[in-house]
């Protein structure tokens, strides 16, 4: 499950990170996680059951051209569709 409360979205052109950079990101928490961004489509399946059933797609698409926090907590931040709906 992810919380999008802690992310920060950079433009970072190399997968290296100099010492200031690793310590902001330090002060934010003491565990960090860096992932490269993969512009796309936010689709999502949820899968559950003790016998798993997954169920419908969902497209996301962020009024803000990306999926955080507040796009996922605030009315009309996002619109959602499914089935024939996504595109």
């Amino acid at each position: 499950m992810r919380s999008y409360l802690n992310i920060i979205r950079s433009a970072i052109s190399n997968i290296y990170f100099s010492k200031d950079q690793h310590d902001e990101l330090k002060v934010l928490s003491a565990k960090i996680l860096i992932e490269k961004y993969i512009n796309g489509r936010e689709l999502t399946v949820s899968v559950i059951g003790k016998d798993p059933v997954a169920l419908p797609i969902i497209e996301i698409k962020p009024s803000s051209g990306f999926y955080d926090y507040e796009s996922k907590y605030t009315k009309g931040m996002k619109e959602k569709y499914e089935g024939e709906k996504i595109h």
